[in-house]
């Protein structure tokens, strides 16, 4: 065959070869067009999503300016000069305070927080890889959506902590900074804000707000002040076994809490030593020493170092300044103070628009009505007769004091518990303040049921009418607390009725004043919790009726609204006071309950 045909031969083969392999040849080129073009637009609006959320984001030193000023700090009426501090408003946002600069902070407390917290902080952008895989594979590969680790890192936690918790409505949850709902929107905007924050200022700063910004239970925001309260040494003296139980604490505040976890006795109480600390046990050890075990894993601990600090005994210091009067802080100042600031009174900075915040570290300096030493007095005076009562015989374990000046409207003592520390016993519980809840007020609601009496019957204190003792009503005896409550006053006084508490002369008052004129007598007296259907504390309103026996205390009402009738009663009938600024909502129903807040008038 000459090389002539086998050329022609040759080529035929190619070019048959060739336009069998056009088709393909133009659809892979087409393919990886497509792609090109998909992946083009896919990193556009990647692009234009972050470029979004960079948007509203401002430099961090611009957030905490706006609510950096200190703590709000609470005096008794003798002020910031001559009177006794009472303690401070919680920072709820935890802002940054007074912050110390990371050489001031020992080296010991920074590793054990970026072993446990971050450990890729020094390298990352401001994401931890690691973390972020592994909670988008438990977000979205196991369906466990908000249920995850999160994976944030130490940036990103110092993001949320300044610029994602103010913004959460839910002012009055302590813990929304820590239980924040991990929505797809706030983890991109997290994310986000934590590359441009990493972009701006060197880790060394970012480390440092983050340690003098984060929780670490009890008040104590930033690792100084827990420092001080728990060890009474500065951050810089940290062991290594103090700093890694601090570093385990910001996961679980309330669970690996310093002074909840501690060696006990047999009356479960902590043990204390002659200086009146407890010592480390319980979870809150457990924690600090798989924070040691991780600083090895992560070589920034040898295994000696970790083993030599799980074997040091960590005393802790009982709370060396609690609040002197955290009830009236927290139920009558701190209230109050919001609802001035909503009000206008408490002028804010620009870019500050939600009150709590901003008059809890305002950095106001306050003066109270409040008398401390008459309000120790009577919290003396109430141990006191209960323990002289049980002594007797009485199954009596709490009490409460209350005192308002008829002539200002101002409250001088206000002793809400016999021991407010004291929470452990149910029957003293000692966190409840006893003189903001809602309870029965015995015969001490019968002056306005014979106020009313007066006036809308046209009565007088020697008015008379008849004590018919035992009073049948609706298949229920109502008696008299004397002579075994079986004898009959016959006609008596509403004066003699009154001054002997009788019980059936104030509900035949209360009947023929009628109960809805009573409930208004009584609210114009100081009284707002009484309204027919109308329960306060926001349950079931139409199952609150009240007939003729709220004369012998079947009402709602606190404590200290009844000290208010009182010294309406004392000032002649005059209420003297400012002006509550409070907001009025309308009643509602259980199944349209509010979450927080007070109903309607109070």
């Amino acid at each position: 065959m000459s090389s002539l045909i086998v050329r022609r031969r040759l080529q035929e083969r190619r070019a048959h070869r060739s336009s069998g392999a056009a088709p393909w040849l133009v659809a892979l080129v087409g393919l990886f067009a497509f792609g090109a073009i998909m992946a083009a637009a896919a990193a556009g609006a990647l692009f234009g999503m972050y470029n979004s959320y960079a948007h509203d984001y401002v430099p961090i030193e611009e957030k905490l300016l706006q609510r950096a000023v200190g703590l709000t700090t609470i005096y008794d009426r003798g002020g910031p000069d001559s009177g006794v501090e009472l303690g401070s408003l919680t920072n709820p946002d935890a802002q940054l305070l007074e912050p110390v600069p990371l050489e001031a902070i020992s080296p010991f407390m920074v590793n054990a927080t970026i072993s446990t917290e971050d450990n890729s902080f020094w390298d990352n952008p401001g994401i931890n890889f690691t973390g972020l895989a592994r909670a988008a594979y438990e977000n979205y590969v196991k369906n466990e959506f908000g249920g995850g680790t999160g994976g944030s890192s130490i940036t990103q936690q110092l993001i949320k902590n300044v610029y994602i918790c103010p913004s959460i409505t839910n002012s009055d949850d302590p813990t929304r900074c820590v239980t924040a709902e991990r929505t797809l929107d706030r983890k991109l905007r997290e994310i986000v804000y934590a590359v441009e924050l990493t972009r701006d200022y060197t880790k060394e700063e970012i480390l440092t707000w983050y340690l003098n910004q984060i929780s670490y239970a009890d008040r104590y925001i930033g690792v100084e002040a827990a420092s001080q309260g728990y060890f009474r040494k500065a951050a810089k003296d940290l062991t290594l076994g103090e700093a890694a139980l601090l570093a385990g604490v910001p996961q679980f505040p309330t669970q690996y809490h310093p002074r909840y976890n501690c060696v006990r006795g047999d009356d479960e109480k902590c043990l204390l030593d002659a200086l009146g600390r407890s010592t480390l046990a319980g979870e809150a050890k457990v924690r600090q020493e798989a924070v040691l075990d991780l600083m090895v894993i992560h070589g920034r601990a040898t295994a000696e170092e970790a083993a030599a600090a799980k074997l040091e005994e960590i005393k802790v210091f009982a709370a060396s300044n609690p609040l002197k009067a955290e009830a009236w802080i927290d139920n009558q100042v701190e209230p109050r103070l919001v609802r001035m600031c909503k009000a206008g009174l408490l002028p804010m900075p620009k870019g500050v628009e939600e009150c709590t915040a901003w008059v809890h570290s305002a950095g106001y300096k306050v003066t109270s009505t409040l008398d401390w030493e008459a309000t120790e007095a009577a919290r003396v005076l109430s141990q006191t007769k209960i323990a002289e009562g049980q002594a007797a015989g009485c199954n009596c374990f709490n009490a409460a004091i209350v005192t308002i000046e008829p002539t200002t409207g101002e409250i001088i003592v206000y002793s809400p518990n016999i021991d407010p520390t004291y929470r452990s016993d149910k029957r003293v519980a000692g966190d409840i303040d006893q003189l903001s809840e809602i309870n029965q007020p015995g015969s001490s609601f019968k002056p306005a049921v014979y106020l009313n009496w007066f006036d809308t019957q046209n009565k007088a204190p020697m008015s008379f009418f008849w004590d018919t003792s035992p009073l049948a009503v609706e298949g229920t005896e109502i008696t008299n607390p004397r002579n075994d409550g079986k004898v009959s006053e016959g006609l008596i006084s509403a004066r003699a009725a009154l001054g002997g508490s009788q019980n059936v002369g104030a509900f035949r008052a209360a009947q023929e004043g009628g109960v809805d004129n009573v409930i208004e007598t009584a609210k114009k007296l100081g009284i707002t919790t009484l309204e027919q259907h109308f329960d306060p504390t926001f349950y079931d309103h139409q199952a609150v009726t009240y007939g003729a026996s709220i004369a012998t205390g079947g009402a709602n009402i606190r404590a200290v609204d009844m000290a208010y009738m009182d010294a309406t009663i004392a000032n002649m009938g005059k209420m003297i006071g400012t002006k509550s600024y409070a907001e009025y909502v309308p009643a509602q129903g259980p199944e349209e309950q509010p979450q927080s807040g007070i109903g309607a008038g109070l």
